[in-house]
C-alpha cells in the first residue's frame, strides 16, 4: 500500500487530502488513521458519513491496483505526515459483508412526504 498525503490551512482549518494505492497483486483491506491533534471531520452525504470513514479515519476495500483518492477536514493545525497507513490486510473475497451491504443501501431518510 502506499498512501500520498498533503495538508493546507484555510482559514482555520485544515484539508488533508489523500490518495491510497494498493501497488500489491491482491485486494486488501486497509485503515488509514489521522495523525493530527484533532478529530476528523469527515466526508458526508445527505448529511450521513460516507461509508468507511470514522471518529479516526477511513477502513475500505481497495482492489489490486486500485487507487482511491480520499479526504477529511480537522481543525488541527498541519503536521507530517498528517495520516498513516495503520493496517493494510489480504481479503480472501474482495469485499466484506457490511461493506458491500452498505455500498448497495440507499438514503436512510425517511422521504419528505
Amino acid at each position: 500500500m502506499d498512501l500520498a498525503c498533503r495538508a493546507e490551512r484555510v482559514d482555520g482549518v485544515t484539508l488533508v487530502t489523500l490518495q491510497v494505492t494498493n501497488d500489491d497483486g491482491a485486494t486488501r483491506r486497509v485503515r488509514v488513521e489521522n495523525r493530527l491533534d484533532g478529530p476528523v471531520w469527515y466526508p458526508r452525504s445527505g448529511g450521513v458519513a460516507v461509508p468507511g470513514w470514522d471518529a479516526d479515519g477511513y477502513t475500505g476495500v481497495l482492489d489490486a491496483g486500485e487507487r482511491r483518492p480520499l479526504g477529511y477536514a480537522t481543525p488541527a493545525p498541519t503536521g507530517d505526515p498528517p495520516a498513516t497507513i495503520e493496517a493494510s490486510d489480504p481479503v480472501e473475497d474482495g469485499r466484506t459483508v457490511p461493506e458491500a451491504v452498505l455500498a448497495e443501501l440507499g438514503d436512510p431518510r425517511p422521504p419528505a412526504d
